[in-house]
């Protein structure tokens, strides 16, 4: 990436919520915005995508060769002030990782600041107090670990835990792909309540899962090819639910 970019990405726009970092630290990682260090995170990003590629089967992202790519992407949709990625950083310790086919556990060292992956938030809303976690990643090496569980409990809390320590919204919601049973899993298992499903909520590229049905439309007004479709799944977290037992629940993740 040319300098002239990195001094793009140190230079963007606040994100329009309150985010307190100390609020985002744990005994085992902690959160950190990407533009920190864009091109280390980015770069990781574009390698995970590169080793993994079923990553990439349900979001709307393009092929990326390297981390310029990313950052175009970035700056597309993700550099706002309604928007905020964030970096998932370890601490030295101990990760414990699940073997998906026998089900047995192993262990492995990590050294401080060990990059596992992103996540983000979106369309925050002050007026409405409410925000949507999107951009969930997390790198190959530290999926079936309790990795991401933990870094979204430490985000939910800082969002819905009441002002003036933390943020006090109203709604936290999460859209996934209706096939992403994993993305919907998560959700669930943080606390967020399946809302209902949005049909045909968007066209995605050819290559990524999807939808297709004879007779759908295919062409745009102007002539432009519109690819398989995707049913969202809209899960969400509110302040009820926080106090009736959410909370609890967080808490609970975090002293896993």
């Amino acid at each position: 990436m040319s300098d002239h970019a990195m001094d793009m990405v140190g230079a963007k726009e606040p994100f329009v919520l309150p985010i307190d970092y100390s609020r985002l630290e744990h005994a085992r990682l902690r959160l950190v915005p990407i533009e920190q260090d864009f091109h280390r995170f980015g770069t990781g990003m574009v390698e995970a995508f590169q080793q993994q590629p079923s990553m990439m089967n349900y979001v709307s992202y393009p092929p990326m060769k390297d981390v310029s790519d990313y950052y175009q992407y970035w700056q597309l949709r993700m550099s706002d002030a309604k928007v905020q990625i964030f970096a998932i950083l370890l601490k030295a310790g101990t990760v414990t990782k699940t073997d998906a086919v026998t089900g047995e556990k192993h262990e492995f060292q990590v050294e401080d600041g060990t990059f596992a992956g992103v996540t983000g938030l979106i369309d925050g809303n002050r007026e409405w107090a409410s925000v949507e976690v999107a951009h969930v990643f997390t790198l190959p090496a530290f999926q079936r670990t309790s990795v991401i569980s933990t870094a979204h409990a430490l985000l939910l809390k800082h969002l819905l835990d009441p002002v003036p320590e933390d943020i006090g919204l109203r709604r936290v919601q999460w859209y996934a792909h209706q096939l992403n049973l994993a993305s919907v899993g998560l959700a669930k298992r943080l606390g967020f309540q399946q809302e209902g499903v949005i049909r045909w909520e968007r066209p995605v590229r050819d290559d990524r899962a999807g939808v297709v049905e004879e007779g759908m439309p295919a062409l745009t007004k102007q002539g432009d090819r519109l690819g398989p479709g995707r049913h969202s799944v809209v899960l969400g977290l509110c302040w009820d639910d926080w106090r009736d037992g959410g909370r609890q629940r967080i808490l609970d993740v975090l002293a896993m």
